[in-house]
């Protein structure tokens, strides 16, 4: 008596469509320089709001809330990637 697998032949069953778009970093800043900042002492002042793994788009895994990037090779899936924002001033004197 020999155990053999029941199923033997290949299946499409768990294959999904693997494509997908991502927006992984951006950053949007503005600076502000002239005469009415010299007046109080600052020759510049910089706002900027950043972020990070903002989205992702066209992609079946999505449903699943599984990173299309994160397999880890042994058929299993890492966690969700965080959305990280970052906001800030950088004022120079």
């Amino acid at each position: 008596f020999v155990n053999k697998p029941q199923y033997t032949r290949d299946s499409a069953l768990w294959l999904m469509d693997g494509s997908y778009l991502r927006l992984k970093t951006a950053e949007l800043a503005y600076t502000l320089k002239g005469d009415a900042l010299k007046k109080v002492g600052v020759s510049s002042f910089k706002v900027f709001l950043s972020g990070y793994n903002l989205l992702t788009l066209f992609s079946e895994l999505e449903q699943y809330d599984i990173d299309p990037e994160g397999n880890t090779g042994d058929g299993t899936y890492s966690y969700p990637n965080n959305r990280i924002y970052n906001f800030g001033i950088n004022i120079t004197f």
